[in-house]
Parts: C-alpha cells; sequence; structure tokens
C-alpha cells in the first residue's frame, strides 16, 4: 500500500490531494494487514517508513512537503497525547501494593533491554560504515547520538494498549512500556543536548540539506 500511494503522489501535483492519500494509507494499510491476520499497526509503520523516506523527496514538491509534515505533526501531537491520557486510565486498575512491584526490576530490566537492543542495533553499522572503503568516513560520536537518541514514544503503547484484555501479562507490559517510553523522554530527552555539546556535535551544520533527487548531503565542522 505505501508502494501505491507512492506511485500515485509521483503522477500528481495537488498538495491537498496529496495529503488526504496519506491519511487514506493511515487507516487503510491496518485495515487490510487485519484482514489478513497481519498486525494493523506494524503495516502502518512500514507504509509511513516508504512514504517518509521516499515519497517525501521524490514524489512531493516543495510545498506538499511542507502541507504534509506540518499536518501530521499535529495529528502526531494529539495521538501522543491521546495514548498517554489513554495509558493513564488503564493504570489505574493496577493495585496499590503492585506498583511499587511493577515500576521495581521489570522496569529497570525493561530499559536495559531496550537500551541494549539499541546499542546492538547502532554500533555494529556504524563501525560498518566506517570501514567501508565505499562510504565516506562517519564521526564515531555519531553513534552515540544514534543509540542515546533512540526515544520511544507512541508506537510502544499503541501496542501495549491494542493486547487484549484476556492476556495475562496485558497490565504489566503496559505498566513497563508507559515507564521506557517515561524515562526515554524524560531522561534521555533532557540529557541529548548536553550530551551534544559535551562531544561538540552542536558545532556541526549541513551545507546542503540533501533534499533532493540524489538525496546526498554534506556536513563539516563549524571552525
Amino acid at each position: 500500500t505505501g508502494m501505491i500511494v507512492y506511485q500515485i503522489m509521483k503522477r500528481i501535483e495537488d498538495h491537498l490531494l496529496e495529503v488526504t492519500l496519506t491519511v487514506v494509507l493511515t487507516f487503510g494499510a491496518p485495515l487490510l494487514a487485519e484482514a489478513f491476520h497481519f498486525s494493523g499497526i506494524i503495516a502502518v509503520v512500514t507504509a509511513g517508513l516508504i512514504i517518509g523516506n521516499y515519497g517525501r523527496f521524490y514524489s512531493m514538491g516543495e510545498k506538499t512537503r511542507a502541507t504534509v509534515e506540518t499536518f501530521w505533526e499535529v495529528v502526531d501531537f494529539i495521538v501522543d497525547s491521546l495514548l498517554f491520557l489513554a495509558i493513564g486510565v488503564q493504570l489505574q486498575a493496577i493495585p496499590n501494593d503492585r506498583v511499587f512491584a511493577i515500576f521495581g526490576r521489570p522496569f529497570l530490566v525493561g530499559i536495559g533491554a531496550v537500551l541494549l537492543a539499541r546499542a546492538l542495533a547502532v554500533y555494529p553499522v556504524v563501525w560498518g560504515l566506517r570501514h567501508d572503503r565505499k562510504k565516506e568516513d562517519i564521526p564515531e560520536s555519531w553513534a552515540h547520538v544514534l543509540f542515546w537518541g533512540g526515544l520511544k514514544g507512541s508506537i510502544p503503547m499503541a501496542l501495549a494498549i491494542s493486547l487484549p484484555e484476556g492476556f495475562a501479562y496485558r497490565t504489566l507490559f503496559m505498566a513497563m512500556a508507559f515507564a521506557i517510553v517515561l524515562c526515554s523522554l524524560v531522561v534521555q530527552g533532557l540529557s541529548l543536548k548536553p550530551i551534544l555539546a559535551a562531544i561538540r556535535l552542536n558545532k556541526i551544520r549541513a551545507v546542503s540539506p540533501g533534499f533532493g533527487k540524489s538525496g546526498e548531503g554534506d556536513y563539516v565542522h563549524d571552525p
């Protein structure tokens, strides 16, 4: 569905129609996936990756890109707020004597597992790119930002809420998802700026943004 919408958007030049297509894709992809007993959330995420990476640069004009990004920025803010509210309401079902137990060791295990998975996904890839002679050299400090900047938000909370009511560990998973997202946004989010300053990545500026057919950009250290 992502590729179909991408091909349609390449052939039209109407920013309102293209925004409408992204809305249809957002609701149509999960409905189609669930009809075949697949994950609707993963389906719409995959479609979004296609439109966000290919559609944004190769099928949208400047006006369409600005309109789409502004529209979905507002929608994203509203949806995130509703998801946090929904998690908060759902967590009211947790007995008071179990709150500490859930937000104790399970939370620490969860955030540790998330950080470990992020490290295993980021550092080997960056190392491989740095040692690939066909690729331009990537500063090692960029890997630290990619690792620590992997903030968690609406997707894990939506997945937790979508667990069936009869699932034995539904409350535990929802509490862990909420705690991990909260820690991610508060701890990682607020500490990212000092980390950028410490490794001097805030002194890097873009020479060319790389928004075009080539999709390539150049970056240099600002003296």
